[in-house]
């Protein structure tokens, strides 16, 4: 395995889990905004389209820019040396 092709592993895994993450929280977030609407208090929440989109992209955006660590880690390391030590 060459280096590009570990660091494409961490790339993937970094989207995977951002994107499995932000649509988890959006979800979350939906769900809490419908359990808040049974309450006996008068209120509404009233979700907005471009804040959640705007969430959703620095969400992926961090989970990617925190894989450059890895990745660059990798870059340097001989791959069987990976595999001897661990």
């Amino acid at each position: 395995m060459g280096d590009g092709a570990a660091g494409r592993i961490f790339l993937w895994q970094a989207a995977l889990l951002g994107g499995g993450g932000t649509l988890s929280g959006i979800a979350l977030g939906y769900a809490l905004i419908w359990g808040f609407s049974l309450a006996p208090v008068p209120f509404s929440i009233t979700p907005e389209p471009q804040f959640i989109a705007i969430s959703g992209v620095i969400g992926i955006s961090v989970a990617l820019a925190s894989s450059v660590i890895p990745i660059r880690k990798t870059s340097r390391l001989d791959p069987i040396e990976v595999i001897q030590n661990g």
